[in-house]
């Protein structure tokens, strides 16, 4: 991959920084019912420290994006990450439910620099095609990293204990540190953030950004619905155990891995914007309308080939997803080079606003039906799509 300049950060240690959050976010949860067990908690009280992390993620995806604008990208990206392994070491050495919230929070809110200052990073020390391969790479990863968490957090509360995970993370957090005090140059040439008002306002106006927030949104939405039903549909319905609905769970998001390969080989026969887009959704719903069809063989245990194409439209949602939102993410600030820190935050704290909205959607629709998911996708789908023709393609065809 070709760098801009002397500046241009490693594309392998901004991948790496992507995953700091998704692995810290699930790491633990195989160990949830020892945690509980442990520090003399319910089953519910263990399940809020998940819910925190995302409140606490949200604020800091607004709090790191204006911060980063006014001091810079490196300084900011440090200084969250020495937070990220204050909570986590807060985490470890918890005793009672209140220190590990307060931890979680403390991780949380650092770990969200990983997501609005990498995206800064991007979009200002990439151009072009070479940004969409930038994003390319760190699109596959991200749904990856998610789908690691547990796996590696099973092995390692199975030899030592929930209190491992934490200390991993630790290792993580502080290996992360590391390499950025040491491979990380400052690509903002000019520190500073401008108003938030005005800004917000220039956003709220902005069509295309209000398309692409959408689309994002839309999509993400649709993948954590995915997560939130299945579950009940490989464990419950196909009659999976535990173990192996997490080694196929892993084998399901590898079709990012395909989704950004594809993309990034799109990009070298110089594919245009709004046509990876189109091709992302085409391809998240073909894999919707795949799930639907394969919803009457459900229940059916013993039929293995109805759960190979279950797992193989489920892998291609995943394909459709990472080309979708890693288009999307190289163009959609395409205006706001002055204040990508800040843009980004409320690009970010939007789009999680629509997911965080679709996930309770999903969990209020869950019947146990497994046909409920690919209406429910179907349905985004077609908004998603409205919003491509009249509010995105329109914009990027004239550009």
């Amino acid at each position: 991959m070709s760098r801009l300049s002397r500046s241009s950060p490693a594309v392998w240690l901004l991948a790496a920084l992507v995953t700091l959050p998704q692995i810290g976010e699930t790491i633990y949860t195989p160990a949830l019912t020892d945690l509980a067990r442990d520090l003399a908690i319910s089953q519910g009280q263990a399940q809020s420290t998940l819910s925190i992390f995302f409140i606490a993620f949200a604020i800091g995806v607004l709090s790191w994006g204006r911060l980063c604008d006014r001091w810079g990208r490196r300084p900011t990206l440090l200084l969250a990450l020495g937070v990220y392994l204050a909570g986590s070491l807060l985490c470890l050495s918890a005793t009672t439910i209140e220190p590990l919230l307060a931890g979680r929070a403390i991780q949380a809110f650092g770990a969200a620099a990983c997501s609005v200052v990498i995206q800064a990073i991007c979009r200002e020390a990439f151009a072009g095609q070479t940004r969409m391969r930038v994003f390319a790479t760190i699109g596959m990863i991200i749904p990856v990293s998610t789908a690691m968490g547990p796996f590696i957090g099973g092995g390692v509360a199975a030899l030592w204990g929930w209190r491992a995970t934490f200390g991993a993370l630790c290792l993580l957090g502080l290996g992360l540190l590391t390499a950025c005090w040491r491979e990380l140059p400052e690509t903002s040439s000019t520190p500073g953030a401008p108003p938030m008002l005005p800004l917000m306002g220039r956003m709220l106006c902005d069509p295309f950004v209000l398309g692409m927030a959408t689309l994002i949104g839309v999509a993400n939405g649709i993948v954590f619905a995915y997560h939130a039903e299945a579950p009940f549909l490989l464990i419950d319905h196909w009659g999976l155990n535990s173990a192996t609905y997490g080694a196929l769970g892993m084998g399901v998001v590898g079709g990012s891995i395909t989704g950004g390969a594809l993309l990034r080989r799109l990009s070298h026969h110089h594919w245009t914007s709004h046509a990876c887009i189109a091709l992302g959704l085409a391809t998240m719903l073909s894999a919707v309308l795949g799930l639907w069809a394969t919803a009457p063989l459900t229940g059916q245990a013993g039929y293995r080939p109805g759960l190979m194409l279950f797992l193989g439209c489920a892998s291609l949602l995943f394909a459709g997803y990472t080309i979708t939102c890693s288009t999307c993410l190289h163009q959609a600030l395409a205006d706001y080079q002055e204040a990508l820190g800040s843009a980004g935050a409320l690009l970010g704290l939007t789009y999680y606003v629509i997911v965080a909205a679709i996930t309770q959607g999903m969990a209020l629709l869950h019947d146990g039906s497994p046909d409920t998911l690919p209406r429910y996708a179907l349905a985004l789908l077609m908004l998603a799509g409205l919003a491509y023709l009249r509010l995105v393609k329109p914009r990027l065809c004239r550009s």
